[in-house]
């Protein structure tokens, strides 16, 4: 193993000026190159079936994967340039890759610089936008090029990316919503019981879609998920079934609370909770989305005052739902 011949007060620069780097790349949205990669072409896919098929397949952590990772990491400074440059390469086209592992790998204190160089460069690539991007794209490739029989591999590369960007969940729902047929309906009631709940809730939209009201047993459970953002999509499944189940739903919503990274998705979420609420009551009780959650306390204290005392035999207005 090669071993650097900097000073020892060089080499701490160094080690140093690393550690600051990787502290700063998981905050980082996305390479500079990435930024202007638009397209799967751009990405080292196409928008054919197959490449839409292989961005998705590398979306998915397997354990085929797992062992060529650690082959790769162990390479990475190996004593030929060619196949450190093989193993960064490897890692760098991993959308799957662990970071957890790599972070670990790096912060052993007997790693060398050349392994803590090349480590970097595969983070600052494989960044967790860039895996949400390449979900977005590889959506909006089947929606436009409409790739049936994807459903499947596509919820499963929602459930193995933390989604936090709405316009990804658009993207994938898109596709489910045009491409989905009715052999997918078995792929879909799977999906609502998917560990990530960009998966549960982009297969409780499908499976509402596609069998309407027999699709109620089983999005019922949804409707008290422990993930806002999955209530809120069965919710709004009820509602377009025309079902009052979704009150109960919709007025837990409205205390939604998100980290700040999750682009704005709590205050879209209660936002149209309270909309819909309005639509369907003609109650307001002075609720509004965007007040703090001290402001917000009263009013959604009346809302389940109503829901317990008045909703049972209140009169729902779902016309246009």
């Amino acid at each position: 193993m090669i071993r650097s011949a900097y000073s020892p007060v060089l080499e701490k620069l160094l080690l140093l000026a690393l550690v600051v780097v990787a502290v700063l790349l998981p905050k980082a949205i996305a390479s500079g190159d990435e930024a202007n990669s638009t397209t799967l072409d751009a990405l080292g896919y196409d928008h054919t079936r197959s490449g839409v098929e292989r961005c998705l397949s590398d979306l998915v952590w397997t354990p085929e994967r797992e062992a060529e990772f650690d082959q790769a990491l162990m390479e990475l400074d190996a004593e030929a340039f060619a196949t450190r440059d093989a193993a960064t390469a490897t890692l760098m086209r991993m959308a799957s890759l662990p970071h957890e592992r790599l972070t670990l790998e790096f912060n052993k204190a007997e790693l060398t610089i050349e392994k803590r160089r090349r480590i970097c460069e595969v983070l600052h690539l494989n960044t967790a936008t860039r895996r949400e991007f390449l979900l977005y794209l590889a959506a909006s490739a089947i929606s436009t090029e409409g790739y049936e029989g994807l459903t499947a591999v596509l919820l499963h590369a929602a459930n193995s990316v933390p989604v936090k960007q709405r316009s990804v969940w658009d993207a994938v729902r898109a596709a489910i919503d045009r491409t989905a047929t009715k052999n997918d309906v078995e792929v879909l009631r799977r999906g609502i019981s998917l560990p990530e709940a960009t998966a549960r809730a982009i297969a409780c939209q499908g499976l509402a879609s596609m069998k309407g009201a027999e699709a109620i047993p089983d999005l019922r459970p949804l409707l008290t998920d422990p993930d806002p953002r999955v209530r809120f999509h069965a919710a709004l499944a009820f509602y377009e079934l025309k079902s009052g189940e979704c009150l109960s739903a919709f007025i837990s919503l409205l205390d939604t609370t998100l980290p700040d990274d999750y682009q704005k998705h709590d205050t879209h979420i209660r936002f149209n909770s309270v909309n819909i609420l309005k639509k369907l009551t003609g109650q307001s009780f002075g609720y509004r989305a965007g007040h703090t959650p001290e402001v917000r306390r009263p009013s959604i204290e009346q809302w389940q005052t109503w829901l317990e005392k008045e909703a049972p035999t209140a009169t729902l207005h779902f016309d246009g739902a």
